[in-house]
């Protein structure tokens, strides 16, 4: 056998062993070699694991947990080689998981019992124990599993043996911090606790913090996982942590994972396009998406690749292709079959790949699952969804493949458990319209919500309520308690499961709140959606819906706090969950700006402007508050993007701060000077003046942007006198602009500044320019003094007047 116990636990991750042969070999090579081929019931029934139990040299334990933490103590402290003891720990603990696996995941069928695999444990300890009742052992202990395992959040009520998973958290995760030499025991862990986590109705902030643990301490890893010899071991670590993080709502870091196992297989994957036909009829090559892979490394073939695969389901419709045809067939660049949203056609791209050489069973499995589930959105493709996900579930209970070979990548792909399938499979059926065989499966899978939505459609509510006041008198959980609530609209049922939880379920408080969210009672929600998130911070929907309640009753701190709450815990996914509500961005925004936070709020209406790009609404609040954040070149492009979907859009207020910003040469929030936008700013006037040509302010601004920054010649001075006679001729051709205060001041002051631009002209210009442009000053002015002494005007109009007095002297020579 191997002396090296690291190359032990490397061929127990790899799953395979150059040597089969262990006829002549010692016990410890005997188990391991059974672990390695898949025989995960020998392992488990092995006479060398039974000495785990017989150690009774330790204190009283005071829970059945603590008591076999401290027979694992105890056998691994008190041993003469305490690394091969530790290598039997992990090798019973794993055997665990991986029955555990195979009963919920992959299958075949386990063909021994829980009876038969753990008789040693049941002899050593349950049966000379008092922790569990004698006379009903079997159900007491499911029971205690089942209790156990529920952190955070409810245990799936069909879960099948969890007395595995049971022994498989205490041997890998309750002692993970006693093992010392094991380079692998924490990734067994996470493996473990990733299992454990996909059993439970809510995401666990407990089982997170666990996961993240041993993820560090894998990353920490030198001998293993930042090993370069263990290349494929590498790979599968980062792969299995990208899918922990994602599960945990952080897809920044589960993409830096991902990108890293990328680049460790030497992998370049890259979207493209080419001409390509989508159905037999098509006769002209339309641009595809197709997926590009190139390859540092040579392709190396580490995988026992499986012959019995879950069978792909064809069309078969006599339109579609199963796959595009492209004008330029390349064996190294798959097709794709591309639908109507562009991440719908990427993500076909991808899995096209996955299917196009089918070699790995739980890697097919997944690629044909996430299949369906894209072209369950469509009608043209439901039924062969339907069909795909039937034959997934048939595949489970089929004895073929082995479980060795089903095994290999399932935790790097993150399958979904059998009654999650099934699951999915109602949902397809009650989509085809068959709702008596969809209410079948949910009344099996006691998935009590969907079946409430078929008896509605049944019309048949009554006995939904029936069903599951049958199901409280069997067994009373919080989950049937708060369902139960939300069928017949009564609070006295979540109060309920409140009480039987112990005041620890976050869904009781959270049915309160979104009891009184649905009828708009705001300030009633708020305490019972604090409470929840308080149990479980892992819940989106409830921060959104915390956030816009605090909104309407103006309570603007905790609405921040909510939406942040919502935007830390994971911004990618909450910008999809909000994808399709801009005005929940809007919302955010609107939140900030009452606190005064406007950056904060510059930021969300980015947001908003990502979930609807053209939404005119929201490009003009994105422009006020850029210009109110001093992001002026934002605040420009948010102003031509206006006048593409709003043409003749005019803000003076907006065109003025931008005009006093270039004039004034203000610092943006970059630190930069606005001087440098006077072009961009030039454009936008220019191309506002193209569409309004008869607003006085719009004219005047433009000439003040034209003169602004520059030194002043006869060119640019004749332009800004060509845009200020504009905006006066406007202005002075309002009716009666005399008699209204606010039109008389504009006239004038448009008119002085037109004044003193002909003064600094004449001041440059040449003997024949200077009289032309007194001439034209001086007959302005004095039109314009002469309307307003013949006016009976406002006492604002009758001071303007001698105002005009001293220029029109001036001018008159």
């Amino acid at each position: 056998m191997d002396s090296d116990p690291l190359h032990i636990e490397i061929k127990l991750l790899l799953g395979k062993s150059e040597n089969k042969s262990h006829e002549n070999g010692d016990d410890l090579e005997t188990l391991t070699s059974a672990f390695i081929e898949g025989n995960y019931e020998d392992c488990i029934t092995s006479e060398l694991l039974s000495g785990l139990w017989k150690n009774e040299l330790f204190a009283k334990s005071d829970t059945l947990e603590e008591h076999v933490c401290n027979c694992v103590d105890s056998f691994v402290r008190n041993g003469e080689d305490k690394t091969s003891r530790e290598l039997i720990v992990l090798i019973y603990g794993a055997s665990a998981l991986q029955l555990f696996v195979q009963a919920n995941w992959t299958g075949p069928t386990l063909s021994t019992t829980l009876d038969d695999n753990l008789k040693s444990f049941i002899t050593e300890v349950i049966e000379k124990t008092d922790f569990i009742p004698q006379n009903n052992f079997k159900k007491a202990f499911y029971d205690q599993a089942v209790k156990f395992l529920s952190v955070d959040g409810a245990l799936y009520p069909k879960i099948n043996l969890p007395e595995y998973l049971w022994l498989a958290r205490v041997l890998l995760c309750s002692n993970l911090n006693s093992i010392v030499t094991s380079q692998t025991f924490f990734w067994w862990a996470l493996r473990c606790t990733q299992m454990h986590q996909m059993m439970l109705d809510e995401k666990s902030p407990t089982l997170r913090s666990e996961a993240i643990f041993c993820i560090d301490k894998g990353m920490l890893n030198e001998s293993v996982v930042a090993n370069d010899k263990y290349r494929r071991l590498q790979i599968e670590f980062n792969l299995e942590c990208s899918s922990v993080f994602l599960c945990y709502f952080d897809s920044k870091k589960s993409e830096e994972h991902l990108n890293r196992a990328l680049q460790i297989a030497g992998l370049d994957v890259c979207l493209t396009g080419a001409l390509g036909k989508r159905t037999y009829f098509q006769e002209t090559a339309k641009a595809q998406l197709k997926l590009n892979i190139k390859r540092t490394f040579p392709e190396e073939n580490i995988y026992a690749y499986s012959m019995e695969l879950p069978k792909d389901i064809l069309i078969n419709d006599g339109t579609r292709r199963e796959k595009i045809s492209f004008s330029n067939e390349d064996d190294n660049i798959q097709k794709t079959n591309p639908v109507h949203r562009l991440l719908n056609e990427e993500l076909m791209a991808y899995l096209n790949v996955a299917m196009s050489h089918p070699k790995i069973w739980s890697v097919q499995t997944k690629a044909l699952f996430l299949r369906s589930q894209l072209e369950a959105k469509h009608n043209k493709s439901a039924e062969r969804s339907m069909m795909q996900i039937q034959e997934l579930v048939n595949a489970f209970h089929k004895p073929d493949p082995s479980l060795g070979d089903r095994l290999h990548l399932f935790y790097s792909v993150s399958l979904s458990p059998i009654w999650k399938l099934e699951n999915k499979l109602a949902d397809l059926l009650l989509k085809l319209g068959a709702v008596s065989s969809a209410l079948e499966i949910y009344l099996r899978l006691e998935v009590w919500d969907k079946m409430i939505s078929c008896y509605q459609l049944l019309e048949r509510k009554s006995q939904a309520e029936e069903i599951l006041r049958n199901q409280l008198l069997a067994n009373e959980t919080p989950n049937l308690w708060c369902t139960l609530g939300d069928v017949i609209d009564d609070l006295e049922c979540y109060e309920r499961a409140w009480i039987l939880s112990n005041g620890r379920s976050a869904r009781a408080q959270r049915c309160f709140g979104q009891n009184y969210f649905s009828k708009k009672e705001y300030e009633q929600c708020i305490p019972y959606l604090k409470k929840s998130l308080e149990l479980n911070h892992l819940q989106l929907g409830v921060s959104s819906n915390l956030g816009y309640a605090a909104m309407q009753i103006e309570d603007w701190e905790t609405a921040a706090s909510a939406y942040r709450r919502c935007l830390n815990l994971e911004p990618d996914l909450i910008k999809q969950y909000l994808l399709q509500n801009f005005q929940a961005w809007n919302n955010i925004a609107n939140v900030y700006l009452k606190l005064n936070q406007k950056p904060r709020a510059w930021k969300s209406l980015q947001e908003a402007l990502r979930c609807d790009f053209d939404n005119w609404r929201i490009w003009e609040n994105y422009m006020v508050v850029s210009v109110d954040c001093r992001a002026f070149d934002e605040g420009i492009a948010a102003y031509h993007r206006l006048l593409e979907l709003k043409e003749k859009h005019v803000d003076i207020e907006i065109l003025a701060l931008l005009a006093n910003a270039v004039v004034e040469d203000l610092s943006g929030n970059d630190e930069s000077l606005s001087s440098k936008l006077k072009p961009k700013l030039l454009q936008l006037f220019g191309r506002l003046t193209s569409q309004v040509t008869s607003n006085s302010r719009v004219w005047d601004l433009y000439a003040n942007v034209v003169s602004a920054n520059c030194e002043m010649d006869e060119t640019i001075l004749e332009k800004v006198i060509q845009f200020r006679q504009r905006a006066q001729r406007i202005a002075s051709q309002q009716k009666s602009w005399e008699r209204s205060e606010g039109s008389c001041e504009e006239v004038i002051d448009v008119t002085l500044r037109l004044a003193d631009d002909h003064l600094s002209y004449w001041a440059i210009a040449s003997e024949e320019k200077k009289r032309q442009t007194m001439i034209s000053a001086k007959l302005m002015l004095r039109g314009i003094s002469s309307k307003l002494k013949n006016c009976q005007a406002t006492n604002l109009t009758l001071d303007a007047a001698p105002y005009l007095i001293p220029l029109i002297e001036k001018v008159d020579f």
